[in-house]
């Protein structure tokens, strides 16, 4: 058995086990809570232990920990909140959270056996402190996939974030060796705190960011929270900025590459607060996937190394000069099959739709106003460009042969290719949903009118009480047991443009799980109101000559006319 010990006597000090969603109270040797043995356990074990603090003083705990542990402490908000620290020191390591209400650390696991840590939670304020420290194991976890969404418009959830900013926190804060994190934005203080924590206790941390975060007057960047006096840069994390024609746009996190448990993070969550607790958001956790690991190794060193200074050959650090460093795959492990695209040097919605061939013309080809044509044309500064579809033998790529279900949760999408394919697999007698951000949904080259008009259930977010500022920020498209999962919007910037990463996961089980989420999503928005559009509502923005006049959308004045469709 392992010993969580009181050095000082706390009043009315209550220890609580919870045990897979159970909780008993803990046995106790001459007082003192026993907390079992973890080295072993298949279940996360968790202990509270309930206390008081007094002003100026330390609370000193001694506890046996034989596996990985996460420590939080907790502060009772019936009473006034005051920066604390949350310290805990071993033979080995000594880990020190930084000063908040609320800090915590996590235990790296003993080289063998189990070993002695001392826990201190100081208060150096002049008032009292109650509250709980947590002590939870961390089951070792097995390789493969997990899907983490977070509970943004749960009523009944106790955190907007669900379960996405523990996970994320609890990652960076096991690294032994690296945490290399490339993100568009971050200010989370739980985030950036874990880490700084990371950096000061001696792992390697590098921040990839956009350009727009070097510059404290530009609102579309986070000044403070990389480059400030309090960012990371200030805090040991190596900060490299990207400077570019378009957006460094990545999201991922790899936490202790080329290790056996190295872990890659993906998925569509700016590591903000409003991108936590906010939007509508996932991230995608892989343990053991080590080819796939390296291709975001080698995207993250090249870019890091040739932005790092402006030191490479061109006069600054553009798409252009970024080269295709990274395989694609395919890769198989875990019963998945993976691939991984690298905007902008490669071309993920080709893999996705199929190869197109684009045309800007006087005037509109005729042959597109049919919607049985593989093609479709937009008006284009003084003329037109016309796409056409299928191109390449592969048809409509990952759609071409999509027959059970296309069910797909996105910022934006503007590709019509993609829309025809999805369509095309519509009429083959695909399931086909989808839900897109209200805001977006308005711009002209939205696919949604499109789908909407081919009669698919589309559904335009109303997150937030129908706020502006509160997006569905997801990039996710299940097709039958594929899953397309990364930081990519599926348009024109985000595969030609922007640095983004775009992952192809073909596995039933992982697909079915999204495929769950996206509906309960569906769910959420009907329960509170909201319907699918009707397709006499999209013809006028479909991009289609519905009646063959002659005549597209507003040029139409038949458009939305019930011959129309």
């Amino acid at each position: 058995m392992s010993m969580f010990m009181a050095k000082m006597y706390i009043p009315g000090l209550l220890a609580l086990l919870f045990v897979a969603g159970c909780s008993i109270q803990l046995p106790t040797e001459e007082g003192i809570p026993v907390f079992p043995k973890l080295a072993k356990s298949d279940v996360p074990v968790q202990m509270e232990s309930y206390f008081e603090v007094e002003a100026g003083d330390i609370a000193t705990y001694e506890l046996r920990n034989c596996s990985r542990l996460h420590l939080r402490f907790r502060q009772d908000r019936a009473y006034e909140e005051t920066d604390i620290r949350l310290i805990a020191q071993s033979e080995g390591y000594l880990r020190r959270s930084r000063s908040s209400a609320n800090p915590q650390v996590t235990l790296p696991p003993p080289a063998e056996g189990c070993e002695y840590v001392e826990v201190s939670i100081e208060n150096p304020s002049d008032q009292t402190l109650y509250g709980e420290l947590r002590v939870r194991s961390e089951v070792p976890a097995e390789l493969g996939i997990e899907f983490v969404p977070n509970a943004a418009d749960c009523e009944d959830c106790e955190d907007p974030a669900g379960g996405l900013r523990e996970a994320l926190t609890d990652a960076i804060r096991s690294a032994r060796r690296t945490v290399d994190f490339a993100l568009y934005g971050v200010n989370d203080p739980q985030i950036l705190d874990a880490l700084c924590e990371a950096a000061e206790h001696g792992a390697r941390v590098r921040v990839l960011t956009d350009d727009f975060s070097e510059d404290p007057e530009d609102s579309r960047g986070y000044f403070e929270s990389i480059f400030g006096d309090a960012g990371l840069s200030s805090c040991g994390a190596d900060v490299v900025a990207v400077r570019s024609s378009g957006l460094m746009h990545h999201k991922f996190i790899l936490v202790d590459s080329g290790d056996a448990d190295e872990l890659l993070i993906t998925g569509s969550t700016n590591l903000t607060t409003a991108g936590l607790e906010q939007n509508h958001n996932h991230m995608t956790f892989l343990r053991g996937f080590p080819d796939l690991s390296a291709a975001y190794v080698a995207e993250f060193e090249q870019l890091f190394e040739r932005c790092e200074g402006n030191a490479n050959d061109c006069s600054e650090c553009t798409p252009a000069c970024v080269l295709n460093a990274s395989e694609e795959g395919p890769w198989r492990e875990h019963g998945a099959e993976v691939n991984v695209y690298f905007a902008p040097s490669d071309d993920a919605l080709e893999a996705i739709r199929g190869k197109v061939f684009r045309e800007r013309v006087d005037a509109p080809d005729e042959d597109c106003g049919d919607p049985s044509s593989d093609c479709a044309c937009r008006p284009s500064g003084d003329g037109w460009a016309c796409d056409y579809c299928a191109m390449g033998d592969d048809g409509y790529g990952a759609l071409e042969n999509a027959s059970n279900r296309i069910v797909m949760t996105v910022f934006a999408a503007t590709d019509i290719c993609l829309a025809l394919g999805i369509a095309r697999a519509h009429e083959r007698g695909a399931n086909v949903l989808g839900i897109w951000d209200r805001v977006q949904s308005a711009s002209a080259y939205s696919r949604d009118d499109f789908l909407c008009a081919a009669g698919i259930p589309t559904y335009r977010s109303q997150w937030g009480d129908g706020a502006a500022f509160v997006l569905n920020h997801n990039k996710l498209l299940v097709i039958d047991d594929l899953v397309v999962d990364g930081s990519m919007n599926l348009s024109d910037n985000g595969t030609r443009i922007n640095n983004e990463n775009t992952l192809l996961i073909q596995q039933r089980e992982f697909a079915d799980e999204v495929a769950a989420y996206i509906r309960q999503e569906v769910a959420l928005l009907e329960a509170n109101g909201a319907s699918p559009s009707q397709t006499h509502e999209c013809l006028c923005g479909d991009g289609v000559d519905n009646d063959g006049d002659g005549l597209w959308d507003e040029t139409d004045p038949d458009c939305d006319s019930p011959d129309a469709s």
